[in-house]
């Protein structure tokens, strides 16, 4: 169906004769000098990723050894092209962008990453790129790869439609590659054979509607998802779905020429892999079965600019998930994970911030109770960047 539609898409309307098509190179190099005073996951050691963050037995030693490491990392440059093609009606609008910054199997490695590949036609795109519930906009002048763990962040191969798109605002609806993160818990330990995966039948539904004008934007979207599993234990299989879904409100206030108030909170059940630094859709309850985990996250942020060359940013987050490993193990929540950065940018060369992160454990019973598993984490990063070329290569994007 896709590839049908694509087709459709590039064949709806022949290049007019004699026109040319444009491409539009953009991206940056940058390069990281990083200190981590403690440790993170040493796959993740060049940027600051909150659920990287290990909680050591107080009895243990920690699972990276000793304290403090010096990063040098260039994975985070990036590289892109907009491809742009006049016809008589709508311009064909292609986009192909990717940086170094492996994932997924490749966690750790200094391989090309793809991060957007779409096309553009009229009021259709179809492609990878920014899901509709994500707040890329609410990204902050940071210099950390990562950035805020409660924003909502994820590009996905996904049909949109955008039936209005004028000055004063816009409307879209897609359907997005579906998928949720099922959490096996501790169902191993008890049967050996057991095993639960994710399994997707229905694409995930989203819209938006943004209202904007000269002082900013606030932008509302909404997310319906059917949360489909299945697995099996030594004695039977086992398949079923939770419906997931949830609400995001984000915008940016503006306060001045080129200053503004970022800001976004997301929350709904089963909607956690759509989250910055990720998590789980689906698990169980204390009975065994399956349950729609809920989540909830958050960003303010501020950037100022001191002049042509100098801002500082100063940013404030928090991810709260629920996780529910079914009778495997005792329900736990997160306290709050909030990741702060303060960074003073010289926006043609060289740059430092200051990261710092916190991550913590309790049960879910008993709010009073004494965490029980908690660290902390703080980087010193240096950077050094070649300035933007092009005109595609926003921060968020």
């Amino acid at each position: 169906m896709t590839g049908a539609l694509l087709a459709w898409v590039i064949g709806a309307e022949p290049a007019v004769a004699g026109e040319d098509t444009t491409f539009n190179f953009y991206g940056y190099v940058k390069a990281d000098a990083i200190f981590d005073f403690k440790r993170i996951n040493p796959e993740w050691n060049s940027t600051l990723r909150p659920s990287q963050i290990p909680i050591p037995d107080p009895d243990e030693v920690s699972q990276f050894y000793e304290d403090g490491e010096m990063i040098f990392s260039v994975k985070s440059t990036r590289l892109g092209t907009d491809i742009i093609q006049k016809t008589s009606s709508h311009d064909i609008i292609g986009k192909v962008e990717f940086d170094f910054y492996g994932t997924g199997t490749n966690t750790g490695h200094f391989l090309p990453r793809l991060r957007h590949a779409s096309i553009t036609y009229g009021q259709i795109l179809v492609g990878q790129a920014w899901s509709l519930f994500s707040a890329p906009d609410a990204f902050p002048l940071q210099l950390d790869f990562w950035g805020p763990n409660g924003l909502m962040l994820s590009r996905r191969p996904q049909i949109r439609w955008t039936p209005v798109n004028n000055d004063g605002g816009s409307f879209a609806v897609a359907l997005e590659k579906p998928g949720a993160g099922v959490d096996a818990g501790k169902g191993s330990s008890i049967d050996p054979q057991f095993n639960a995966r994710a399994r997707s039948i229905i694409p995930d539904i989203s819209a938006m509607y943004r209202f904007k004008g000269d002082w900013g934007f606030v932008q509302i979207a909404g997310l319906a998802r059917d949360l489909g599993y299945e697995g099996n234990t030594s004695t039977e299989g086992f398949s079923g779905s939770k419906i997931g879904g949830g609400g995001n409100l984000h915008g940016r206030i503006n306060t001045g020429a080129r200053n503004g108030l970022l800001f976004q909170i997301a929350s709904g059940v089963g909607i956690a892999n759509y989250g910055n630094d990720g998590g789980f859709d689906i698990s169980g309850d204390d009975q065994g079965n399956a349950k729609a985990l809920g989540f909830t996250g958050w960003s303010l942020g501020y950037d100022a600019w001191w002049n042509d060359m100098w801002t500082t940013t100063i940013v404030f987050s928090q991810a709260i998930q629920e996780i529910a490993m079914a009778s495997w193990a005792t329900p736990l929540r997160p306290v709050p994970m909030r990741p702060s950065t303060w960074s003073t940018i010289p926006r043609t060369n060289c740059c430092t911030a200051w990261n710092s992160s916190r991550v913590s454990w309790r049960p879910k019973t008993d709010e009073t109770t004494t965490i029980i598993g908690s660290n902390s984490l703080q980087k010193t990063h240096f950077n050094a960047r070649r300035p933007d070329f092009g005109q595609g290569g926003k921060s968020y994007e």
